[in-house]
């Protein structure tokens, strides 16, 4: 009796560290059982999520709360200027699953997110101004990877506003010899772009310091704060431009360009339909409903369509109007208006898309659950989120889940496209090409 009512008095009191909040809501002797390995105390939360059978990013949160701190679930990479402002080395830092990262409402300051808050005196970072977040180890030691990559084998952290423009502007021109009309930068890896010319998928490799730079033209929000000038020695392109996506790992540059009117004529032009692509702002916010039980897809004997897609959105004026775009960019589309429906009609047809674009926000079954049937039941199949928030957990559970990008729909319907031939064509047929930085 004594020590059923001490458990019960410890759990309502505030946690001191991240073993001591776990037990709180978690078996104290699977907690412990965790702890034993001391090798791997930094991904305690990691590990008691997956033995408990939780969500990581549900734990996450409920020992965040316990420890009266701010969780976390995605980390960005600093800038070198932002690890200055530490005074702290970054083998230190890496070493204690400690990362800075720039304020979101942005500012001069910074945060710190650390994977256990022990090894920082978060009382004196407070009373300093800096907010101490809690975050996951494995997000933190990705951050720390692709800050790590993008400083390697680079002598600064960036590139000239003429290189740059240099860069793209060849980039551009090499895509538009090969009949592109567009280029992911920043896919399927940071310093990688592709471009697809039919059915032709092309791809390259760019300095590091491009993509950084590129990215640094951007605000915390995904606005861009720079625009390239009209280049002078080129007689095909008029201007470029360029709108911030992202991928699974990281965010991707979705670049075009706008062609002269005197070479019209004879480059390739954009497809067509595009005074149908504006913006589209969505016109209902649908909330998220429960899941409810579907039958499993069975396997029976199936083909897949290479340019079928299968567009799951209850949003009646999106929907049908990028039913038509679809339509008019050659592919086949079925449209359902949410998860319960599109799971049913792909349990009853013989023919699977190459595709799957759905909506976040749905009635009866919305995306994250309808995402979570599909992987389950058909892993292979690509997958496009579409959402109109700006929600980092909800980035990272449908990322889990296994989304491969997602796209806002308040973006420029152009990139969804873009997203969609990409998405479904193959890698079998690809052209490697590099670009370098030339002084």
């Amino acid at each position: 009796m004594f020590n059923a009512f001490s458990m019960f008095v410890r759990r309502l009191l505030p946690a001191t560290c991240i073993e001591g909040a776990l037990s709180q809501f978690i078996s104290p002797k699977l907690v412990a059982r965790c702890c034993r390995d001391k090798s791997e105390t930094a991904c305690l939360i990691s590990r008691v999520a997956e033995e408990a059978e939780r969500n990581i990013l549900d734990v996450l949160y409920e020992v965040a709360d316990r420890l009266d701190l701010t969780p976390c679930p995605e980390v960005r990479s600093p800038s070198p200027e932002l690890l200055a402002q530490t005074g702290h080395s970054i083998a230190l830092m890496r070493e204690r699953g400690v990362i800075p990262q720039s304020l979101r409402e942005g500012g001069s300051g910074y945060e710190l997110i650390v994977a256990n808050p022990a090894v920082v005196d978060v009382s004196r970072y407070q009373q300093s101004g800096i907010q101490v977040l809690l975050g996951l180890r494995s997000a933190i030691d990705e951050a720390w990877e692709r800050f790590e990559f993008l400083e390697s084998n680079t002598s600064a952290s960036r590139i000239s506003d003429e290189q740059f423009e240099s860069v793209m502007l060849q980039l551009a021109h090499d895509a538009l010899d090969k009949g592109a009309c567009e280029v992911f930068v920043g896919h399927p890896e940071p310093s990688g772009y592709e471009f697809l010319v039919g059915e032709r998928r092309y791809t390259g490799r760019l300095d590091p310091r491009v993509y950084r730079t590129l990215l640094q033209y951007f605000t915390a929000d995904g606005r861009l704060q720079h625009r390239v000038s009209r280049p002078v020695v080129s007689p095909a392109i008029e201007t470029l431009h360029f709108s911030l996506t992202k991928n699974v790992n990281n965010p991707v540059v979705y670049l075009s360009w706008k062609l002269n009117s005197n070479d019209a004529a004879d480059t390739p032009l954009a497809p067509e339909g595009a005074e149908e692509e504006k913006n589209l702002e969505v016109t209902n916010q649908k909330e998220f409903s429960q899941a409810k039980e579907c039958e499993a897809i069975v396997g029976a004997s199936v083909s897949i369509n290479p340019r079928s897609i299968l567009l799951v959105d209850d949003d009646e004026r999106f929907g049908s109007l990028l039913l038509r775009i679809l339509e008019g960019r050659g592919f086949e589309v079925h449209h359902c208006e949410n998860g319960k429906e599109a799971l049913e009609y792909l349990t009853e047809s013989q023919v699977q898309p190459s595709l799957i674009v759905s909506d976040v926000h749905m009635p009866t079954m919305d995306g994250v659950a309808f995402l979570q049937q599909i992987r389950n039941l058909l892993p292979t199949i690509p997958v496009l989120m579409l959402t109109s928030d700006e929600d980092d957990l909800l980035q990272v559970e449908l990322v889990e889940l296994g989304a491969n990008a997602f796209v806002r729909k308040q973006d420029d319907i152009k990139i969804l496209i873009a997203w969609c031939n990409n998405l479904i064509t193959t890698r079998d047929d690809s052209f490697e090409h590099t670009i370098r930085v030339t002084a």
